[in-house]
């Protein structure tokens, strides 16, 4: 399937313009890495071209599932280590599938976290959530706290309290840069929810 093909399929379905033109970035960054593999050996360019497809055509058939919900779908990926093992899974993707909200400000930073579709997997066996990766940039975007982790809170109907300590920062504008959140289970491997959430504030 040629990316022209791609690019006229995706422009007939009724979608948010930011969300149609991140579909074709990401399926077109598919086909350029395919494309370098071809030039290696033309032993391998019938496969690759067809592995190049089928990702496009995933990309399509991804682009027409989430059209009438207008947000991108998160999903279920191995985690592997360098010799290739599969030593755990994560969940990436997961933006829009959950919400963060500041409710209070002093000495620390109160987040609530709302999981969206609290009835669906990962989300309904969330029994503890906490931060595992969060960032705090100021007004010039300057990064004055890197790369934290908070404590773990109960989730109650979908939702959770966290905190973070905000004492050492001065008084200013910020804004909180969450990319990684972490849920367990009693008995279960804790599980990597990965995505991007940004809240500004002021202390």
């Amino acid at each position: 399937m040629k990316t022209n093909d791609l690019k006229h399929s995706i422009g007939n379905i009724k979608m948010p313009p930011d969300m149609k033109q991140r579909i074709i970035k990401n399926c077109y960054n598919e086909t350029e890495k395919a494309n370098m593999k071809t030039n290696k050996t033309l032993f391998y360019k019938k496969p690759i071209v067809a592995i190049a497809a089928l990702v496009l055509c995933i990309c399509v058939a991804s682009t027409v599932a989430l059209a009438s919900t207008g947000k991108l779908q998160g999903y279920f990926k191995d985690i592997k280590n360098l010799g290739g093992a599969i030593t755990g899974t994560a969940y990436d993707q997961a933006t829009d599938e959950i919400e963060i909200d500041i409710t209070k400000i002093t000495d620390v930073l109160t987040v609530e976290v709302t999981f969206l579709n609290n009835e669906q997997p990962p989300y309904n066996c969330s029994e503890m959530l906490g931060i595992n990766s969060y960032s705090i940039i100021d007004s010039n975007n300057i990064a004055v706290v890197k790369k934290k982790s908070s404590e773990l809170s109960e989730v109650l109907d979908g939702k959770a309290q966290l905190t973070i300590p905000i004492n050492e920062l001065k008084s200013g504008n910020y804004t909180l840069l969450v990319n990684e959140f972490v849920s367990e289970k009693k008995a279960d491997q804790p599980l990597i929810i990965s995505g991007n959430w940004e809240l500004k504030f002021t202390k």
